[in-house]
Order: structure tokens, then C-alpha cells, then sequence
């Protein structure tokens, strides 16, 4: 593995984290969606399967993006251009990344007002709350991702053009 500045390892980190969680999340969805089919005719209505379809779908390209990047920085890292086409497929999933994410933080703080607003015994434990700092946690590294996600194209083509540069240099002085 080559050495990598500690903005693209974080880079890494965090999208392996939402490629795990997501991963989680899916198998969740898919499972709880199985288990409502299965409890007969009508368990599951038509607005709540679209439902679980949609969410599915959204988390499943939360998982391509975060394997897009993590296969862009292992194959591409540290000068190498990345092709046109896969360059297209990146900024189109995070696009579509952007979308989701801004969707996600919409409803992170629906659950936070709901989450504050609850009241409770002060012997129960607010189990909302913790399931709301973990996914600030992966909204806050989503966000990283994403803003670096944009910014690996312009990185990689000075590396390349300094690369370039160098070998050609090198070239004339023989």
C-alpha cells in the first residue's frame, strides 16, 4: 500500500465506516422486509413496501459510492489520472450522495426535536439519544467523504501533471 496523506486516510477510514454500516443497515432492511412479507397478505401495504424499497435503494448507493472511493484511492493513489468513465460514475454517485445525505440530515434533526421533546422516567434510558450520536457521527464523515470525494480529481491531476513534469525534466537532462 503506498503512504498516504492523513486527510486520505481519514478518507479511507470513513468510507470503509459507511461501507460497513451501510452494509448493515441493508441487511437490516432486507431481512425486516422478508419478515414482513412473510407474515402473510397485508402485513406489508403498498405505500410501506415502497417504502422499504426506496430506503434500500438509497443505502445501497451509499454502499457504491463508498466501494467507488475506496477502489479510486487504492488503484489511483498517488498520480495516476482516473479514467474519464469512472470519473463520471464517481461524481454521479456522489451527486446522488449529496441528495441523500441532505435527506438524512433532515431527518437527524426531526429525530433529535422528537428525541428532546420525549418525555421520560428518569430511570429509562434514552436509547434515541445514542442511536442520534452515532448517526451525526456518520453524517459528519459522509460530509467529509463527500467534500473530499470532489476534490481527489484536482489532487490526482496536479500529482499526475507534477509526475509528468519531473519525467520529462529528467528526460532533457540525460
Amino acid at each position: 500500500m503506498k503512504k498516504l496523506p492523513v486527510k486520505w486516510n481519514l478518507f479511507l477510514v470513513f468510507n470503509y465506516l459507511q461501507l460497513a454500516c451501510s452494509s448493515f443497515i441493508l441487511i437490516a432492511l432486507v431481512g425486516s422486509f422478508i419478515k414482513g412479507i412473510s407474515n402473510g397478505p397485508g402485513s406489508l401495504s403498498g405505500p410501506d413496501s415502497l417504502y422499504y424499497i426506496l430506503v434500500a435503494l438509497g443505502v445501497l448507493l451509499i454502499c457504491l459510492n463508498s466501494f467507488l472511493n475506496t477502489s479510486a484511492v487504492h488503484r489511483y493513489f498517488p498520480d495516476t489520472l482516473i479514467p474519464q468513465r469512472f470519473k463520471m460514475f464517481m461524481k454521479t454517485t456522489g451527486i446522488i450522495n449529496i441528495i441523500l445525505f441532505a435527506g438524512l440530515l433532515c431527518l437527524f434533526f426531526y429525530g433529535l426535536t422528537e428525541e428532546l421533546s420525549a418525555e421520560y422516567e428518569p430511570h429509562h434510558v434514552k436509547i434515541g439519544i445514542y442511536v442520534l450520536i452515532i448517526c451525526f457521527f456518520l453524517l459528519a464523515s459522509g460530509i467529509y467523504t463527500l467534500i473530499l470525494q470532489f476534490s481527489i480529481f484536482r489532487f490526482l491531476r496536479r500529482n499526475n501533471a507534477i509526475k509528468m513534469s519531473l519525467l520529462i525534466n529528467s528526460i532533457g537532462n540525460q
